[in-house]
């Protein structure tokens, strides 16, 4: 039995391969601050829609479920076919073109979307705003794998994740606001687009700015040189064949995990206007502060797990998912189905994402486990698990179980509550069997670094 086999049949702290030199660099953190601004930008354009549920379905003409699909499965299919093209470009050439082509994309696709008028057009506009914002998590995430030392990645990971919670922040809280104003308005008719509805001009005002904001880019660190001119890149089949059990777990728990929290997203808005009837500027704000909790969240497990790491536990990254998740299939019933008190419901949802956090240091193990050459495709590869399953699946599931199961749209938190308990089951079973294969990548990545130290 090798070293790296013997770890993986144990979590206690391992004194092999220790972590290297943790001194952060600071273009290290500049670059960090760089990348959180584009995933607020990215966060801003995706998820702003939330707010906009009655008045697209009116518009459009959208059933629930067909609202579930454009916002989910529309965004993220196009969101992963293009996710695994996007690693390998990262992987070969400079991440600054790639983010500034992708954010011009995404920013231009969020106006398209303000200038639909029939669903047709609209789920363009969501293929090509996943298709864009496609580049971003695989680039960021292999910038900062390449920036920072392997015992101080998750907290730079949750720091750079916490980017997409205050992009949801300022989705309610921005757009809420936007959408009074326009609301109050009403109708506004433009030459050659025609008339624009309230909900369209919120999403031509907030794509515009992207547009100038690609090139901030350009200020991100340089790409790493690994290629000389020509030479191929390494194969990556042979390398998922060899840990196919570790990246199964990564990809498919990781999956899993965020089915809940791409759930909530989506439907939170529409349970409080639907539940507690709340107006929607009214509705941006409880958003917004409930969002607080999962920024808490972000930085704990952030810190906890880079210091577990740092004491030879080598599965610390996947740890807090087995606690945090039964909790939040616990508290989402009691949230979204027996409190009728709005203060208790935001006290239990605020606690309730703070614990959902638990599944960002996954893509921190990633970046510790995958050497230089694969970093962009791996993240990649874990982006189209989330996206394919988790995006797709819980704002879908939440559909079907309030249309077709519960009968009435009245019954969203139910549906809320049965997609939470659906999923967790599954999540916390592949994430089980497959922590031993987590622990003996993280040796490997570790004892491969003690041999190459990092220049």
């Amino acid at each position: 039995m090798t070293s790296a086999e013997a770890a993986g049949s144990s979590d206690t702290p391992s004194t092999a391969a220790p972590a290297t030199n943790d001194r952060v660099k600071g273009v290290a953190w500049f670059g960090l601050f760089i990348l959180v601004l584009m995933y607020i930008a990215s966060y801003l354009d995706r998820q702003i829609v939330s707010l906009m549920v009655e008045p697209l379905k009116h518009d459009l003409h959208l059933s629930e479920m067909q609202f579930g699909l454009l916002q989910g499965a529309a965004f993220a299919t196009f969101y992963a076919m293009v996710g695994f093209p996007m690693g390998w470009l990262v992987d070969r050439y400079s991440r600054r073109g790639i983010i500034f082509v992708g954010m011009a994309v995404w920013s231009a696709a969020c106006v398209g979307c303000g200038l639909a008028h029939n669903a047709v057009q609209f789920m363009v506009g969501r293929f090509a705003l996943g298709a864009g914002e496609a580049v971003l998590a695989p680039a960021g995430m292999a910038t900062l794998g390449d920036s920072f030392p392997k015992s101080r990645i998750a907290i730079a990971v949750n720091i750079f994740k916490a980017g997409a919670l205050i992009g949801g922040i300022a989705s309610v809280a921005l757009g809420g606001f936007l959408l009074a104003w326009a609301t109050a308005r009403g109708p506004v008719a433009l030459p050659v687009v025609g008339v624009l509805q309230p909900w369209q001009q919120v999403l031509v005002i907030v794509g515009l700015p992207g547009l100038l904001a690609a090139f901030l880019a350009f200020l991100l660190p340089r790409t790493p040189r690994r290629l000389a001119s020509g030479e191929p890149m390494a194969p990556l089949l042979p390398y998922l064949r060899r840990r196919k059990a570790y990246v199964a777990t990564m990809v498919l728990g990781g999956a899993l995990v965020v089915i809940p929290s791409f759930a909530g997203q989506t439907w939170g808005a529409a349970y409080l206007i639907r539940h507690y009837h709340l107006p929607i500027q009214q509705v941006g704000g409880v958003l917004a502060f409930m969002a607080i909790g999962p920024g808490l969240g972000f930085l704990f497990h952030g810190w906890l797990v880079d210091r577990m790491f740092a004491r030879g536990i080598r599965s610390a990254h996947l740890l807090p998912s087995l606690w945090c998740m039964p909790l939040v299939a616990i508290i989402a019933y009691f949230a979204y189905v027996q409190v009728e008190d709005l203060k208790l419901f935001i006290g239990l949802v605020f606690v309730m994402q703070a614990l959902q956090t638990c599944v960002s240091p996954f893509d921190a193990h990633i970046q510790i486990t995958s050497p230089g050459a694969y970093r962009g495709r791996m993240a990649a590869l874990y982006g189209m698990g989330q996206h394919l399953l988790g995006i797709s699946t819980g704002p879908t599931l939440v559909a079907f179980f309030t249309e077709s199961v519960f009968g009435d749209p009245k019954y969203v938190g139910w549906g809320l509550a049965a997609t939470f308990a659906a999923a967790t089951p599954f999540a916390l079973l592949v994430i089980v069997l497959g922590r031993r294969s987590a622990v003996r990548a993280a040796e490997e990545a570790l004892a491969e670094a003690q041999s190459s130290p990092r220049p």
